[in-house]
C-alpha cells in the first residue's frame, strides 16, 4: 500500500493488496490469495481497463477536454472507471446502458454527469440487451463529432492494462504463483495475465471461470442473472486456446462463493469474486499440497446488497434462473508453454473433420496466406524445427507410400506436430483422391496431442497459398492469365489463391492428360473469369506468363521452351520438369535441402550439375526483403518441397477459429 501522497485521485488506480485467505477452504493445504481489486477508486477491476484505454489517447492529444466525446456500453464497473477518468479531464461521457442497469449504478453515473443512454427492448433473438446496446454505441459515435468508443470487448489496450495486474501478483509471491482463478466477460484481464506469464515464463496454470449460461467457451445461452459475468456474445478479445482450463459456475454458484468469502473472511466482494471462490472449490481436489492459488476478486458487494446478498432476491432468482440450479462444470483447454495441467488425465483432444476445416479455410483465404507467410519468414529467420520428412516405401511397390513430416514454428504462431500423408496414385481410377492426410498438433507443455485434424484441405490450401505469394514476388504486379497444368483441386485452390492475391487474373486456360478433368474443372470455376482447355501442353505452357504445375507425374515430362520470356512456373508438383529446364531458369525454392531430394526435379538436375547453384533464392528470404537476382529474359521456377512447417501455422491457426467458433468436437484423451 502507499505511503505517500499522490497527485490525482487516478495515481491511485493499480498496487492493490494481496490478502491471503487462510480461513476461506478449511482443510485445504494449499495457499489462497484474494487480488482486491475493489481498492481501486472507482471501486473495481475496470479502473485499470478504462485508465488503459483512454489515458494515452489523452496523453497523445488524439482526446481533448471541451471537444471529445467517449461513448461506450456499460451499465456497470467500466462505466463507473469511465466516469471517473473522464470527470477528472473534463471529458463528455455517453453510456448506452439497459433496463436491468441498478439503480444505485444509475445514481453513482449521473453523480459524475454522465450522459445516459437507456436501452429498453433486448435482442428479440437472444433476448439479451448487449448487441443492442453496442449496435447503440455505433449509431451515436457516428452522429456525434468527435466520438471515441474505446470498446472494451475488442480494444487490445484492455488487456494490456492487465499485464500490471499480473505483474503485482507475481511480485509479491517472488513468482510462486501456481493457479490464478480469473472470472470472464471481455477477457481483458484474463488475458492480460497470461500475456504476463507467457513473457516471464512462470509456471501458472490459468482458471478461466465462466457463466453457465455464457457463449463464451462453449456453453449453451440461457439467462444470467450475475453482472459481468459471462457473455451472450462472443468478444473479438476472445481466444480460446489460452485457459488452461474452463469452469462453468452457476449464478447460485456466485451467491454460495460471495456469502462464503463475507462469512469466513469479513470480504464484501461481488458476483464474479464468488466465481472464483466456486471455482476453487470445485477442482480443490485436484490442487497439490502446497500450492499457491490465487483469485482474482473484481468488485466490492456494496453494489450488490439489493441481489446477491439479499436473501429475498436470492430465493425468487434461484425459483425463476435457469442456471442457478445448474451444477457448476469443468473442462480442460489446451494450454500454454510453461503452466502445469491440474490433471493430465483428463486433457481433451479437439477433433476436426473434412467439412469442418473445408468451411473455416472457405471463409479465411487471407489468414491462410498470413500463416504461410509467417511460417516462411520464421524458417528463414531459422525459427522453425523442419526435420526430413520420413518416407515409408512398401517392399516390391515403387508408387504408393505413407510420408511423416514433423514441424514446429516459433512464435507468434508457436505450435508443433505432424503431418501424416499417404500417397496412394492408383486411388484415382477408383475415383477417389490420390492422398489423404492427417495432422496432430501436439502441446507444447506436455507433448500430449491436443488437436487432430483431416490434412488433405490443410496440405491443398497451404501449398496453393505458398504457390500464389510465389507468383505475386515472381511475376509481374498484374498478370491477366494462367495456364493450370493438371486440373486436380490443387490447382483449382491455387487459381483461388491467385486471385485472391492477383484478382487481375481473368483469363484460366486448362491442360490435363484427361479431358474429362479438364472439364470438370472448368464446369466448377466460378463465374467472371475467361476459361479455355486445350490438349496442348506447348500451347499451355506458351499462353500465359503465369503456369501452375500440380500434376500426378513421377517422372520428368516436359522443357519449358514453349514458355514466354520472363514466364513465372509455380512448380508444384515438383517432378514434371526435366533437369535442363531448371538449369536454364531462375529457381526459387523453399528449402534447398528439403527440395533436392527424393528424385524431384530440383533433385536431378543438382546431380547432373554437381552442385546447387542453379537455385538463386528462398522464398523465405524473398519475402524477408532480400533481392532475387536479376534475371534476362528468363523463366523463373518457384518448386515448393512442401515444409512442414506450413502445414503446422496453417493448422495451428484453423484449431484457433475452431476454438473460438466451437466447431469440431472434444473427446478426452
Amino acid at each position: 500500500m502507499r505511503t505517500k501522497p499522490v497527485s490525482g485521485v487516478l495515481d491511485t488506480i493499480g498496487n492493490t493488496p494481496l490478502a491471503e485467505l487462510s480461513a476461506l477452504m478449511p482443510g485445504f493445504r494449499g495457499r489462497v490469495f484474494g487480488k482486491l481489486e475493489f481498492f481501486n477508486p472507482g471501486g473495481s477491476i475496470k479502473d485499470r481497463s478504462a485508465a488503459g484505454m483512454i489515458l494515452e489517447k489523452i496523453k497523445s492529444g488524439e482526446l481533448e477536454a471541451g471537444r471529445s466525446v467517449i461513448v461506450e456500453s456499460s451499465s456497470g464497473n467500466l462505466a463507473i472507471g469511465l466516469a471517473q477518468i473522464c470527470r477528472y479531464f473534463g471529458l463528455r461521457l455517453i453510456c448506452v446502458v439497459d433496463a436491468k442497469t441498478t439503480e444505485q449504478n444509475l445514481a453513482i453515473l449521473r453523480a459524475y454527469q454522465v450522459g445516459l443512454d437507456v436501452v429498453t427492448d433486448p435482442d428479440p433473438v437472444t433476448g439479451e440487451f448487449l448487441s443492442v446496446r453496442k449496435k447503440r454505441v455505433w449509431e451515436i459515435v457516428e452522429a456525434t463529432p468527435h466520438a471515441y468508443s474505446p470498446d472494451q470487448y475488442s480494444n487490445a489496450l484492455n488487456p494490456k492494462a492487465h499485464e500490471r495486474t499480473m505483474a503485482e501478483i507475481a511480485t509479491a509471491l517472488d513468482g510462486r504463483v501456481d493457479y490464478l482463478f480469473s472470472a470472464t466477460s471481455t477477457t481483458g484481464t484474463l488475458n492480460g495475465c497470461a500475456a504476463y506469464v507467457r513473457e516471464h515464463g512462470l509456471n501458472t496454470t490459468l482458471i478461466a471461470v465462466d457463466a453457465v449460461g455464457s457463449l463464451l467457451y462453449g456453453d449453451e445461452a440461457a439467462p444470467r442473472l450475475i453482472p459481468g459475468h459471462g457473455a451472450s456474445v462472443a468478444p473479438a478479445l476472445l481466444d480460446r486456446s489460452i485457459p488452461d482450463q474452463v469452469v462453468h459456475v452457476s449464478d447460485l454458484d456466485c451467491v454460495v462463493g460471495c456469502r462464503k468469502l463475507v462469512g469466513r473472511e469479513a470480504i464484501l466482494a461481488g458476483g464474479s469474486s464468488g466465481a472464483t471462490v466456486a471455482a476453487l472449490a470445485r477442482v480443490r481436489r485436484q490442487v497439490p499440497d502446497g500450492a499457491t492459488c490465487v483469485l482474482i476478486f473484481p468488485d466490492r458487494g456494496d453494489r450488490y446488497l439489493d441481489t446477491i446478498y439479499s436473501d429475498s432476491w436470492s430465493r425468487r432468482s434461484s425459483a425463476r434462473s435457469p442456471t442457478c440450479g445448474r451444477r457448476t462444470r469443468s473442462r480442460y483447454r489446451p494450454g500454454i508453454a510453461g503452466t502445469r495441467r491440474l490433471n493430465p488425465v483428463t486433457t481433451r483432444l479437439l477433433v476436426l473433420a473434412q467439412k469442418e476445416i473445408e468451411d473455416i479455410l472457405a471463409g479465411s483465404p487471407a489468414a491462410v496466406v498470413d500463416a504461410v507467410r509467417t511460417a516462411y519468414r520464421l524458417h528463414h529467420r531459422e525459427q522453425t524445427a523442419v526435420p526430413h520428412s520420413t518416407f515409408l516405401r512398401f517392399p516390391g511397390d515403387t508408387v504408393n507410400r505413407i510420408i511423416g513430416l514433423p514441424a514446429y514454428v516459433g512464435r507468434p504462431v508457436h505450435a508443433a506436430g505432424m503431418k501424416w500423408i499417404a500417397s496412394f496414385p492408383g486411388n484415382i481410377a477408383d475415383g477417389l483422391p490420390r492422398a489423404s492426410a492427417a495432422i496432430i498438433l501436439n502441446s507444447l507443455d506436455t507433448g500430449r496431442p491436443t488437436a487432430l485434424l483431416e490434412g488433405s484441405l490443410i496440405s491443398a490450401h497451404r501449398t496453393a497459398a505458398s504457390a500464389a505469394l510465389a507468383a505475386r514476388l515472381l511475376g509481374e504486379a498484374e498478370p491477366t492469365g494462367i495456364s493450370l497444368i493438371g486440373c486436380g483441386v490443387i490447382n483449382q485452390a491455387v487459381l483461388r489463391y491467385v486471385r485472391h492475391l492477383l484478382p487481375s487474373v481473368t483469363q484460366v486456360l486448362l491442360h490435363d492428360v484427361d479431358p474429362a478433368r479438364a472439364e470438370a474443372l472448368a464446369s466448377g470455376l466460378p463465374g467472371g473469369l475467361t476459361v479455355r482447355r486445350t490438349t496442348d501442353l506447348d500451347a499451355a505452357l506458351a499462353a500465359h506468363r503465369l503456369v501452375s504445375f500440380a500434376t500426378n507425374a513421377s517422372t520428368p515430362h516436359t522443357g519449358l521452351d514453349a514458355c514466354r520470356p520472363g514466364t513465372v512456373v509455380l512448380h508444384v508438383s515438383l517432378r514434371d520438369l526435366r533437369p535442363e529446364a531448371l538449369l536454364a531458369a531462375r529457381n526459387v525454392v523453399d528449402d534447398p535441402d528439403h527440395v533436392d531430394r527424393e528424385r524431384t526435379s530440383v533433385h536431378l538436375a543438382s546431380q547432373q550439375a554437381g552442385n546447387r547453384d542453379f537455385i538463386h533464392a528462398t522464398i523465405g528470404a524473398l519475402l524477408d526483403g532480400e533481392p532475387l537476382p536479376a534475371g534476362t529474359g528468363q523463366v523463373t521456377v518457384f518448386s515448393p518441397f512442401g515444409l512442414g512447417a506450413l502445414d503446422i501455422a496453417v493448422a495451428e491457426m484453423v484449431r484457433r477459429t475452431a476454438e473460438n467458433s466451437g466447431a469440431g468436437q472434444s473427446v478426452p484423451w
